[in-house]
C-alpha cells in the first residue's frame, strides 16, 4: 500500500467541513467522569464504584453506569458529554421542531441512531439532537441521507425517545385518518 495521498482523497477531505464549535468551548479534553467530578455531580468514590461495575461488562459506557446506579441524571450525563465534545446541550420541546426538517431522514434511521433533526442552520447545516454525538457512523448516515452537513447538539436519550414517540405517533395517526377518509 502506498502512503501517498491521492488528489481525490485530498479533495474529499476538503469537502467535509468539521462541525460548528463555538470558540469558548474546549473540545474533547476531559473524560465525562472528570467533568462530572469537577462539577460536583459525582464523587471519586462513586466513579470507583462505577468502574468496579464496569469490570463485569467492559463494553458498557461509564457515564451510563453512573446513570443506572442513580448517581447522576440523564441531563447531567448529556451536559457533561456536550462539554467534553465542545457541543451545545439542548432541552427538547415540540415547538423546536420543523416537521419538514424531521422528514429529511426516515424514522427508522432516526430511531436507530437516537437522533432528531431540529432545523437548518444559517450555514446550511442540519442541526441534529443526538444522545451520542460521538457516533461517527450515525453522523455519516445522517449526512448522506439528508444531503446536509450535520451539526450535532446533545440531548438526553430519554428526551429524544419521548420526542420521537410524539412526532412519529402523530404522523401515524394522520396516516390512519387519511386512509380511513379515502
Amino acid at each position: 500500500m502506498s502512503s501517498e495521498i491521492t488528489g481525490r482523497e485530498i479533495e474529499l477531505r476538503r469537502n467535509v467541513p468539521y462541525p460548528e464549535v463555538t470558540e469558548n468551548k474546549k473540545a474533547g479534553v476531559e473524560k465525562v467522569t472528570e467533568i462530572l467530578v469537577y462539577q460536583g455531580k459525582v464523587s471519586e468514590e462513586q466513579v470507583s464504584l462505577a468502574l468496579e461495575t464496569q469490570k463485569n461488562n467492559p463494553r458498557q459506557d461509564l457515564g451510563k453506569i453512573l446513570l443506572s446506579l442513580g448517581f447522576i441524571s440523564g441531563a447531567d450525563l448529556a451536559q457533561a458529554q456536550a462539554q467534553r465534545l465542545g457541543l451545545d446541550y439542548v432541552e427538547l420541546y415540540e415547538k423546536d421542531f420543523d416537521r419538514d426538517v424531521v422528514a429529511l431522514v426516515p424514522e427508522r434511521v432516526l430511531r436507530k441512531h437516537g437522533a432528531i433533526p431540529l432545523r437548518i442552520s444559517r450555514t446550511r447545516h442540519l442541526v441534529v439532537a443526538m444522545s451520542d454525538p460521538s457516533n461517527l457512523y450515525a453522523l455519516e448516515d445522517l449526512r448522506i441521507i439528508s444531503g446536509y452537513q450535520i451539526t450535532p447538539v446533545v440531548a438526553t436519550e430519554d428526551e429524544i425517545r419521548n420526542m420521537q414517540a410524539k412526532l412519529f405517533a402523530t404522523g401515524e395517526r394522520i396516516t390512519k385518518i387519511l386512509e380511513e377518509a379515502a
